[in-house]
């Protein structure tokens, strides 16, 4: 039974680029508080608005500045989060390096869950898809305490989707209850914590942990997310199955369950060579040559007229094949051609010919995300038929078991 009650998140700036702040200005909505010098020994209230620089005086005596704000938010204006200044409970230091500023804002463990749980899905999810996200978060987080990344600030993560994202939106009672109603519960097997990878949407199946490297996490199986889980398996056929509809798979209404987007070989050229930074020269073809579990593509080779290469990892090859400017067609019909990467590895090649001449690809895919752990909205839509959040956890994470840290 481990104690964890604080967790410490890095805030990045306001598009997410750096962990570095130029300057912090600190709102004033109440006296703010702001302790400074060896041990914090210095403290002076500020009724107005703030702007600490490396350069300030509060610095003088150390490099590490607290603000708190007697249990009430505090705002600061230098970080927006989809425009707006969301106010950050608990306490704030600010860290004085060479590079600038960096923020660390101290919360209550369940605090930070209920603003990641408000960040990565909204109130429209069922009360269970909620308490399951929110369970997954907190082993998430409790899972990092001894991060080697933010180690000289004592932190856990940051807030971005390196880790997972946090008071992007603040969260409402809904959510506040959700949370509530899970406190401390963390998923574990073996009596460890989990690593709850969760990503937006499956094409109909996981990957299992492999996609992470070789180390065994057992918990991480392939599952199909539909509806008749005692119906045989037929996707014997990955090609053919990405291609169509299953009636039964529980995430087929969601748009990027079934996507599809072509791409020529002048435009592949540019990608991948931009990619790999240098010039394969002319594409003749591109091969799947591996597949995971569920099917998610894991190795392609790309012929080039001066090279021939092969990428590996789901997150190499969605970033190789990017499609940006390129209308990427979605399931319900959208067009996306604003997208940096393939949305998914789960996908299947068809060869375009024109006037029998290789033209390029039509990449046919599924899912959105890398695919492994729990679909967040095959979690909602489990949710409405009926699972409650233990067995939608255990859905995901095979032989996993629900613990409580204090």
């Amino acid at each position: 039974n481990m104690e964890l009650n604080n967790v410490r998140i890095v805030l990045m700036n306001s598009d997410f680029s750096s962990i570095y702040h130029n300057n912090i200005e600190i709102k004033k909505k109440e006296k703010i508080n702001i302790n400074y010098g060896k041990d914090f020994q210095n403290s002076e209230i500020v009724n107005e608005d703030k702007i600490i620089s490396c350069g300030s005086e509060y610095f003088n005596g150390s490099s590490i500045i607290k603000i708190s704000n007697n249990k009430k938010k505090i705002h600061i204006n230098s970080i927006k989060r989809n425009g707006k200044i969301n106010g950050y409970k608990g306490d704030i230091y600010l860290y004085k390096t060479e590079n600038g500023i960096v923020v660390v804002n101290e919360v209550g463990i369940e605090d930070y869950v209920a603003a990641v749980v408000s960040s990565e899905l909204n109130n429209s999810y069922p009360n269970e898809a909620l308490k399951a996200q929110a369970v997954c978060a907190r082993t998430y987080i409790a899972k990092r305490i001894n991060n080697e990344k933010y180690k000289e600030y004592n932190a856990f993560g940051d807030d971005s989707t390196a880790y997972q994202v946090y008071n992007i939106v603040e969260p409402d009672n809904k959510i506040k209850d959700a949370v509530a109603q899970t406190k401390g519960e963390v998923v574990t097997y073996n009596d460890n914590l989990i690593n709850t990878y969760f990503f937006s949407t499956s094409c109909g199946y996981t990957t299992d942990y492999k996609i992470w490297g070789t180390k065994k996490q057992k918990y991480l199986e392939s599952v199909h997310v539909k509806q008749n889980l005692e119906e045989a398996e037929t996707q014997a056929d990955f090609d053919t199955y990405i291609k169509k509809k299953s009636k039964t798979d529980l995430e087929n209404k969601y748009p990027f369950y079934r996507w599809n987007v072509k791409m020529s070989k002048s435009h592949l050229r540019y990608v991948v060579n931009n990619y790999i930074g240098y010039d394969i020269g002319k594409i003749s073809k591109i091969e799947i040559n591996n597949r995971g579990a569920g099917g998610i593509v894991s190795n392609i080779t790309v012929y080039g007229k001066n090279k021939q290469i092969s990428i590996s990892n789901q997150i190499n090859i969605r970033k190789a094949l990017n499609p940006y400017g390129l209308g990427i067609k979605l399931n319900d019909g959208d067009i996306r051609s604003n997208m940096s990467m393939l949305p998914s590895s789960f996908f299947s090649i068809e060869n375009i010919y024109r006037n029998g001449k290789w033209w390029g690809i039509k990449i046919y895919g599924g899912g959105f995300g890398h695919g492994c752990g729990m679909s967040q909205n095959g979690c909602k839509e489990l949710a409405l038929s009926g699972y409650n959040y233990e067995d939608i956890i255990e859905f995901f994470y095979k032989k996993t078991a629900i613990a409580v840290i204090g």
